[in-house]
């Protein structure tokens, strides 16, 4: 460590850090009596041509003194984050987070205090029990701890940015670890009931092609509502997931998805030149609250109870089957659009209970509605375009009719 006029540079690989930049700089504020800022650089000239530099600006009054701030260096990420096509809901999650911490005056990074303070409001936050028009809007007060884990990894991620730009040279939530979460498997569809509601008596339900999709394709609830006509391809037997100016995706990346002839089957009557898959605006465009509902209203009007389940379950369900005909996990993985497969074998936890039911199904191939007759053979295949289910030429198919 050297010191000189308020200069201190201080050897981090030293004090044990291993990664990143060696040479942390920080200017002492003689008239705030302060350390003005501070920032890390790969070698010592450079942190101290830096350090000289805003020791001159503070000198002649051109520079203020200050120390880094959780809010002003969280909304630098959160426009960055945002500017890169992050997902809007998780930015707009974050930037409430920051608002909130701010009124708990929890902001300086600095403060030996932060990391405490953290974990306390953590561990003592509750639920917003009512909306802003005052309704109720749940009922059990405590916030789980999978969801503190999610707010204190935004946190962390703020901070490793702002260790990534130089800003701050430790990381002062390193001491706050995350809560230990109670996992429940989700709840999913057995092949009996998904036969039952994929059946033609239930056909004329305006929520009956919005299930169809979501359980033969796994995609999120909000893509399958928004799946667009000249995404469906039905020569290749593909369906390309693409964004559109009025719907983003979540991982902001095109993706490819096995056409299931049965699927192909339901869809093809009504194949349309463009337009939305979903057309009922209603349902396509409801909130995720009202699509909650929407949901469990169907379930009922099949003859189902929800039993825990959701919008979903429909994907957990997906995954499940597919690899419990035989799918490659590196292939699911893919069509669900999961960037690791730590996810896609969590959502595949009740793959054991299919495997006797789908016994007997070629690989990927649902038979969900005519599970004892079977569906056209069908084989996997690479194409141009992403993996596509592909006729197996040898077997003669036998579609059901169209309606």
């Amino acid at each position: 460590m050297a010191s000189r006029d308020g200069i201190v540079i201080i050897d981090l690989f030293a004090r044990g850090r291993r990664n990143g930049n060696r040479w942390w700089a920080r200017v002492w504020d003689r008239r705030s009596r302060t350390y003005a800022t501070s920032r890390t650089f790969p070698s010592k000239e450079e942190a101290r041509r830096w350090a000289v530099e805003v020791r001159g600006g503070l000198d002649k009054g051109i520079r203020q003194a200050g120390r880094p701030s959780l809010a002003v260096i969280g909304k630098v990420w959160a426009d960055e984050v945002e500017r890169r096509g992050f997902n809007r809901a998780h930015v707009g999650r974050a930037r409430r987070l920051l608002q909130q911490l701010a009124d708990a005056r929890i902001d300086d990074l600095l403060s030996p205090s932060f990391g405490p303070d953290l974990a306390a409001w953590l561990k003592a936050l509750k639920a917003i029990p009512a909306n802003r028009n005052g309704r109720v809007r749940r009922r059990r007060p405590e916030l789980t701890n999978a969801t503190k884990n999610r707010l204190l990894s935004m946190v962390k991620a703020i901070v490793h940015f702002a260790m990534r730009q130089g800003t701050l040279a430790t990381d002062p939530t390193r001491g706050v670890g995350m809560l230990a979460e109670t996992r429940y498997r989700k709840q999913v569809f057995s092949v009996t009931e998904l036969h039952s509601i994929l059946s033609d008596q239930y056909r004329d339900d305006p929520y009956w092609l919005a299930f169809a999709v979501m359980i033969y394709t796994g995609m999120r609830c909000g893509e399958a509502l928004h799946v667009r006509w000249d995404g469906i391809q039905f020569d290749s037997q593909n369906i390309v997931l693409r964004e559109h100016p009025d719907f983003s995706l979540k991982t902001d990346e095109e993706r490819h998805i096995p056409l299931q002839p049965e699927l192909a089957d339901i869809l093809r009557p009504l194949r349309r030149t463009e337009g939305w898959v979903i057309a009922d605006d209603a349902i396509r465009n409801a909130p995720d609250k009202l699509r909650w509902s929407q949901f469990i209203r169907f379930l009922r009007r099949c003859g189902l109870e929800p039993a825990g389940r959701s919008p979903h379950s429909t994907r957990h369900s997906w995954v499940s089957m597919m690899l419990a005909t035989g799918c490659n996990l590196l292939d699911v993985k893919d069509w669900a659009g999961h960037r690791n497969l730590t996810t896609t074998e969590r959502y595949a936890g009740e793959r054991g209970s299919y495997r006797t039911t789908v016994a007997g199904w070629p690989a990927g191939a649902l038979r969900l509605r005519h599970p004892e007759s079977g569906s056209p053979t069908a084989k996997l295949s690479g194409t141009a375009t992403g993996l596509a289910f592909v006729p197996d030429e040898s077997i003669e198919f036998s579609r059901t009719k169209s309606e």
